[in-house]
């Protein structure tokens, strides 16, 4: 990732949609039809049908939902992504991860499961799945999934 296209995101992500600033307490589920930015706590489960991050000071207690996302904070609950998720090196994640592509940055600490994710299923493949992540890993794309810039 390079750190123009990582500027970019997070610059697109404040002005373009909402921001949660560091000190903001929120107690209950965010539905969210813009890209955001979160950098305070929230205490419920998030939907984002557009770009998330969560900044170094962002602590969510619950489910995560978004198309893209990129967390560089704490998040104790599940992770699903539509599209890409990036873990920061300063990230802290506990929960299980559903992503067709995940890049998980040295240094991040994450204890999750990770559930292997294809783009179409028959009725007659196999069940989706999962393993799990200890320490550090870098998500590898499958062949089967198509790899998109969201930067």
């Amino acid at each position: 990732m390079s750190l123009l296209s990582l500027k970019n995101i997070l610059q697109s992500a404040h002005t373009a949609g909402f921001f949660l600033s560091r000190g903001v307490i929120v107690h209950g589920n965010i539905n969210a039809a813009t890209a955001g930015r979160i950098d305070g706590t929230v205490m419920g489960d998030i939907v984002a049908e557009d770009k998330l991050v969560i900044g170094e000071t962002g602590v969510i207690n619950g489910n995560i939902d978004a198309s893209d996302l990129l967390v560089f904070g704490t998040v104790e609950g599940d992770i699903s992504s539509s599209k890409k998720a990036v873990i920061a090196n300063t990230a802290r994640i506990r929960g299980k991860l559903n992503c067709p592509v995940l890049d998980i940055e040295e240094g991040a600490q994450v204890e999750a499961a990770r559930i292997q994710h294809k783009k179409t299923r028959s009725k007659s493949s196999a069940p989706l799945k999962s393993e799990p992540v200890t320490g550090v890993q870098k998500g590898v794309p499958q062949e089967e999934d198509s790899i998109e810039s969201w930067f």
